[in-house]
């Protein structure tokens, strides 16, 4: 990912959802990061780019979608380590503490580990979105004790202003295998 802007449409319909995905794609110069049916029963566009190319494309998507757009969400000046844990693309870390922060919304778990990262010297690990989660979305990161409990504590206050956090954790020295069974 070249840019650091994404924009995110959640439809609830799964056939408009797939348009919609067209319809951004065809529209600017963007990446497709995810495209996918999420619980319960929407579809989630997901792409990245530069800010211009990533807000027209989001605006051709949420026209495309008509009634079916649940919700829209753009952001710019993303950090950079935000992409590859979106795409699936970290691999397990080997050592280092694990934090947790689970949020009712897709938009709040880009937003927190967003915060995470810029707030400490953490690696977001993974962001899952919605998938298999009733809506919900998780973001795992880790690093030293102090700075993932930085990172969560700033995370979860800034996500605390579009809404409460489900749930945070710190684990300091998590058991060895438990990252592959997390990703």
């Amino acid at each position: 990912m070249t840019g650091k802007a994404l924009g995110i449409l959640e439809i609830g319909s799964i056939a408009r959802g797939v348009v919609v995905a067209d319809v951004v794609t065809k529209t600017a110069a963007v990446e497709l990061i995810k495209v996918a049916p999420a619980c319960p029963g929407k579809f989630i566009v997901i792409f990245g780019g530069e800010i211009g190319p990533v807000s027209a494309a989001l605006a051709a998507g949420k026209a495309a979608g008509k009634g079916d757009v649940l919700g829209t969400f753009l952001a710019g000046n993303l950090h950079a380590g935000i992409f590859p844990a979106l795409a699936g693309a970290v691999a397990p870390p080997a050592a280092g503490a694990l934090g947790v922060i689970e949020t009712y919304t897709a938009a709040a778990a880009i937003n927190a580990a967003d915060a995470a990262a810029k707030a400490a010297d953490v690696q977001i690990v993974d962001i899952r979105l919605a998938y298999g989660l009733a809506g919900k979305a998780y973001v795992l990161m880790t690093g030293e004790v102090a700075g993932v409990q930085m990172a969560v504590a700033a995370a979860e206050k800034h996500v605390a202003e579009e809404g409460p956090v489900v749930g945070t954790a710190v684990i300091s020295a998590p058991y060895k295998e438990l990252w592959q069974k997390l990703l």
